[in-house]
């Protein structure tokens, strides 16, 4: 076990050009020589050495890089964990990182194994995946894997579901509600919805893209947490009471967003659909004469009712003396 053979752990004498035994864990170096019938003893060998490791190496404390239950768009991830020392002899040789869309890995997807603790760049497509390490020394033990961690790749627009066309009822308060639902994709595997928004355009191009400046800003329809994510959201939903009130009388024309938790957004480019406003009340103008004559039969009275908005529905009047 020493290099200059001051201490000898085992020797032996054989006619053969091999010998056998069992070795305990330490390094250890050896040399051989020849021995002639008459006693005569060649000069040794060179000197070789090897190592006997029998101890696992430890295990990384801890993963680092992506932050567990990771959800985004970026498809290049660096993974970072704990470095190690082995506690062996033999010393520490790779790490191995293996990422699964299976949560007991009887499928590895991606795997690499640095020197370093870290794997730079690897390039991974949209899932759900499932990430450990654990480390190698060189004389082949592994450690046991760290916990797991998760990781969403999702590079898919969320969609906004129109399932209404405009509202042809003519409204002159807030309080509608409107079915448009929000799905993140993929619906497996997916980062899940963040939050939707809806914007209201006084018009729109022939094409059915906004026109003039917004009457609203965006205004939030929903908000999650990654604790209460949904790749849903089906619930109808109304305009704010301050933003019925900025709507122009006539035409308005809702536009809307979604994001997912991965950072992608959608906005479609065409308006969802119109709201009818009408707050104004009909007018009416008196063409009769200032000073009425007096009359003795009936005629037909000179009166135009108009309305800019819903149009007129009723007219009517009231006689009294």
């Amino acid at each position: 076990t020493s290099a200059d053979f001051t201490t000898v752990y085992w020797s032996s004498s054989t006619p053969l050009a091999s010998a056998t035994t069992n070795f305990t864990e330490n390094t250890y170096f050896w040399r051989a020589r020849g021995e002639d019938r008459a006693g005569n003893y060649s000069a040794y060998s060179a000197t070789r050495s090897f190592v006997v490791d029998l101890t696992s190496p430890s295990a990384p404390a801890s993963l680092t890089s992506p932050a567990d239950d990771t959800r985004t768009s970026v498809q290049s991830q660096t993974f970072v964990w704990a470095g190690v020392s082995d506690l062996g002899p033999s010393g520490l040789s790779n790490y191995e990182l293996q990422l699964s869309t299976d949560i007991n890995f009887g499928i590895v997807n991606y795997s690499s194994a640095p020197t370093v603790p870290q794997s730079l760049n690897l390039l991974i497509s949209q899932s759900l995946y499932y990430w450990r390490v654990r480390s190698k020394d060189f004389a082949g033990n592994y450690s046991g894997y760290t916990s797991t961690w998760t990781i969403v790749i999702d590079t898919t627009l969320p969609s906004a579901i129109m399932n209404q066309a405009g509202d042809t009822n003519w409204r002159s308060s807030s309080g509608t509600v409107y079915d448009v639902d929000f799905k993140d994709d993929p619906s497996a595997g997916g980062s899940g919805l963040d939050y939707g928004q809806y914007i209201v355009y006084p018009g729109t191009t022939t094409t059915g893209q906004s026109s003039g400046a917004a009457l609203t800003p965006w205004r939030t329809i929903f908000d999650y947490t990654l604790a209460n994510s949904l790749t849903y959201f089906a619930d109808n939903w109304s305009l704010t009471s301050s933003d019925f009130s900025s709507l122009k009388q006539g035409y308005n024309f809702v536009f809307a967003r979604a994001f997912d938790l991965a950072g992608v957004s959608t906005q479609p480019a065409n308006y969802l659909f119109y709201i009818l406003k009408d707050t104004a009340a009909p007018s009416f103008i008196n063409n009769e004469p200032a000073v009425p004559d007096w009359e003795n039969y009936s005629r037909a009275h000179n009166f135009d009712f108009s309305d800019s908005g819903s149009g007129v529905k009723i007219a009517s009047y009231t006689a009294w003396t």
